[in-house]
């Protein structure tokens, strides 16, 4: 998961930026694909689901579309921590999002955007195996490193 705190960090602290090329490339995938439909599956907490649509509104005009975010309870200070340490929560959560996705639409067609923060790789590795075998898919990954 890399460092915790800076996980926190940028998850409720920094301004949020765009990678450098995302929107552009976002903006001509929804050009060369107009029937193309955009869902972001997030194990990010359901709090900062506006902030996110916020950002995609503002960066990614072309490509907005749902947010499927985590739940995030808090009872006390643990509980946030746990949260994100919680790796088997996240994965259980994309996994979920993506096969309710992928049942709603039978015949959709799958581009897969990811980073290696949340174990996307794995994950979606999982999701091509368990759900969508017979479907056309391209995976791609970006590799975060934190710095220190």
């Amino acid at each position: 998961m890399g460092n915790l705190a800076t996980l926190l960090r940028s998850a409720f602290v920094d301004e949020a930026k765009p990678v450098s090329g995302m929107p552009q490339l976002y903006d001509s995938l929804s050009k060369t694909l107009p029937e193309a439909s955009f869902f972001y599956v997030t194990a990010s907490p359901i709090q900062i689901v506006p902030s996110y649509k916020q950002f995609l509104d503002t960066h990614f005009l072309s490509a907005t579309g749902p947010v499927f975010a985590r739940t995030l309870t808090v009872a006390s200070p643990v509980d946030v921590v746990d949260f994100f340490r919680n790796d088997e929560g996240k994965e259980a959560h994309k996994l979920a999002a993506i096969d309710l996705l992928r049942k709603r639409y039978p015949g959709k067609k799958w581009l897969m955007v990811g980073d290696s923060t949340e174990r996307d790789p794995e994950i979606f590795g999982e999701a091509y195996v368990s759900f969508l075998p017979s479907r056309q898919l391209l995976l791609t990954v970006r590799s975060i490193r934190f710095r220190k």
